[in-house]
């Protein structure tokens, strides 16, 4: 008789395995056709490859993964924190949409830093080493919880649905997506997401003819208070909306897909093609389980989709299948985007200071820091808090990153300023959690009654357990305040101590590239512009001022 865990894992853990050695022969076959460059930048960021429809799957793939199928339903149809329509709405809304804000950065940042691997590189080039490392150590922690979210949902899953040890799929998913990832790198983690994608969808296509045909309701009851308009969903354009863009700004796996883009057209396209698509399949999943709550089905909001897929009480073994290939394939692409991006992190710093790495070593630095990460999935943890952690640290980020691709702010936003004005925000944030917490408790802000029990449970609260809108609010407004107090600041010193403020150094040192170098002396720059001409067409023009050091960089045509 087949059963869940003697024919659905199978077949799952089959289908994982056929997707490692498609990545393999894939890989074998690129190679051979002398399409791979044998280099360390290649191997993390495949630099300038990739056609529109290859990096549209590459951002859907590593944003939409298995906890999407739970997560989103559960946020839409919890009686006591559920978001509603509303909720439904802007998450799935801010799925996709920060795709295409990174887009759009990315073409500024690839211009004017063709070598940068990461957004930690880029803030190394922008603002200096000390903010690249601050940022840097937030993408890591963002990345990593991102990949233990992945690897904890597929096991929870597999032990929910097949009643199998979490760490049989979790090991499987874990161990082929490293295989792959370390042979190929990001080139053959694109390539198969796109395969993995086109056969998820096709997957949920069944899924969806299934229900047509199947599921059937009399009459649906009267919309349920929690359903509709709730406090949670209308704070959800807050909490959703900041969270998922600052998280998923600061995640080098949707970076990735910027640098791998075959030229501006081309990531312009896939972006907001992968956004539609990780727009539509999670409002798929918040909806399923949104009309199957309304029917009155639900007695689990995590798994509330699943409701709409049984017949008599129970899903068939056939949409049981179903089911868990969905997942289980969405979780490999997720999980190979985190693992090489986790590689591409660190790699990308150590090369922004000046440190070669070769290809080896970031093979097996791919390597070894994945095994922490896959024994942690195995523990099953509940780090979704940890969610909450990193959605705020990145939070006190993203404005004062943003300030950074604005050229003309180029003098007065320095290293220093973001750097200050982040932890100027979270230090509000931690104020604020103290202050409410007191408030709560006590009833007044009166600081003689503060304890140390009370400053303990409001920072639980506030970066682990509840998603509130103010301290996103907090977050986004203190960090711009802070760049602004350092900015004043650093104006009032150079004005006392005589100094005109100038472009940082490390602006004004030529960024690392490809291309061969015309060195000019100080006596062919003329004193307003200099015009390059090439082939009678004008190919740049430069003010005197910002020619030092004068060295150009020049592209051959």
């Amino acid at each position: 008789m087949l059963t869940p865990a003697n024919f659905v894992l199978p077949c799952c853990i089959g289908a994982v395995i056929l997707f490692g050695v498609l990545a393999i022969y894939v890989y074998t076959r690129a190679l051979s056709s002398g399409v791979l460059i044998n280099s360390t930048e290649f191997f993390l960021t495949a630099k300038n490859t990739q056609p529109w429809y290859r990096v549209a799957w590459g951002f859907y793939a590593c944003s939409v993964g298995a906890s999407a199928m739970f997560a989103i339903p559960q946020f839409v149809t919890d009686k006591q924190y559920g978001g509603g329509y509303l909720g439904l709405f802007f998450y799935s809304f801010f799925y996709g949409f920060p795709f295409i804000i990174i887009a759009y950065s990315g073409i500024y940042i690839k211009k004017r830093f063709p070598k940068v691997l990461s957004i930690g590189s880029y803030c190394k080039w922008r603002f200096g080493k000390p903010f690249a490392t601050w940022v840097t150590l937030n993408v890591l922690f963002n990345l990593g919880i991102a990949l233990c979210a992945e690897l904890t949902a597929v096991g929870s899953l597999s032990n929910t649905l097949l009643g199998v040890s979490p760490w049989i799929p979790i090991v499987t998913v874990a161990i082929v997506t490293m295989i792959y990832t370390t042979v190929g790198g990001l080139y053959v983690s694109i390539l198969t997401d796109q395969i993995q994608s086109i056969f998820i969808l096709l997957i949920l296509a069944i899924v969806g003819i299934f229900v047509a045909f199947n599921f059937r309701i009399s009459a649906l009851p009267p919309l349920p208070d929690y359903l509709g308009l709730t406090p949670v969903g209308e704070a959800s354009v807050m909490t959703l909306g900041v969270a998922l863009t600052s998280s998923t700004f600061f995640s080098d796996a949707i970076w990735q897909r910027v640098w791998a883009a075959k030229d501006d057209k081309a990531l312009i396209m896939g972006a907001y093609s992968g956004a539609f698509l990780a727009m539509l399949v999670t409002f798929l999943f918040g909806f399923g389980g949104y009309i199957a709550a309304w029917a009155g089905l639900v007695n689990n909001p995590q798994t509330a989709f699943l409701e709409l897929l049984k017949i008599n009480g129970d899903i068939p073994l056939a949409m049981l299948l179903c089911i868990c290939l969905i997942s289980v394939t969405m979780n490999e692409s997720a999980v190979d985007a985190f693992q090489i991006a986790i590689s591409d992190t660190i790699m990308a710093l150590l090369e922004s200071f000046g440190l070669h790495v070769p290809l080896w070593l970031a093979r097996v630095v791919l390597i070894c820091l994945n095994i922490p990460f896959i024994i942690i999935g195995c523990l099953q943890f509940n780090i979704i808090g940890l969610y909450l952690i990193t959605n705020l640290l990145t939070t006190c980020l993203i404005l004062p990153l943003f300030l950074g691709l604005i050229p003309k702010l180029d003098r007065i936003v320095t290293g220093s300023a973001v750097l200050f004005g982040s932890l100027f925000a979270l230090l509000d944030i931690v104020f604020y959690a103290i202050g409410s917490q007191l408030i709560s408790q006590v009833g007044s802000f009166d600081l003689s009654k503060l304890t140390w029990d009370i400053v303990s449970t409001g920072i639980v609260t506030t970066f682990y357990l509840v998603y509130a809108w103010q301290p996103f609010a907090i977050g986004l407004l203190g960090s711009l305040l802070g760049v602004g107090i350092w900015v004043m600041f650093e104006t009032l010193m150079y004005k006392v101590l005589g100094i005109e403020r100038s472009v940082p150094n490390h602006l004004l040192t030529p960024v690392p590239t490809n291309e061969p170098k015309v060195l000019l002396s100080e006596a062919d720059v003329e004193s307003t512009k200099l015009n390059l001409i090439d082939n009678d067409e004008i190919v740049g023009t430069l003010d005197e001022k910002e020619v030092t050091p004068v060295v150009i960089e020049l592209s051959v045509k």
